[in-house]
């Protein structure tokens, strides 16, 4: 799946703010009929909103691994350990969830290639107009 991991992450992305819309339609329905501006009170409310707000991020985290990837570079490990971390903390609260989705991405990355070495970091990044 090499150059696939942030596809996977927008379409991870894009399936969680999906099901929040099918499923919490009649709650932002709601919110949007009582003019949207400080409706988010309440628990299923609040839940309606981080769970499109958690696909919405994932896409943006997808695209901005993916330009990595475009650039020929490898995905930061960094962002391996933080995916794992997060997504085995949520297998153990929700085990029957998507969570087991972003574990597999987060070993995807752990287990991919090696690490450019920084030289290479250096000339993408100056390439790119970037200060290191």
């Amino acid at each position: 799946m090499k150059n696939k991991i942030g596809i996977a992450l927008v379409v991870i992305g894009l399936g969680h703010t999906t099901i929040g819309f099918l499923r919490f339609l009649d709650v932002f329905g709601a919110m949007f009929s009582e003019g949207l501006v400080s409706t988010g009170d309440g628990e299923v409310r609040g839940w309606a909103f981080w769970f499109i707000y958690t696909g919405v991020f994932m896409i943006a985290l997808g695209i901005t691994v993916r330009a990595i990837e475009m650039l020929g570079a490898a995905v930061p490990k960094l962002l391996g350990w933080v995916l794992l971390v997060s997504s085995v903390s949520g297998v153990v609260v929700f085990p029957v969830s998507g969570f087991w989705l972003i574990f597999a991405v987060s070993l995807l990355i752990l287990l991919g290639g090696k690490q450019p070495p920084k030289d290479q970091v250096t000339r993408v990044a100056e390439r790119e107009g970037n200060e290191v």
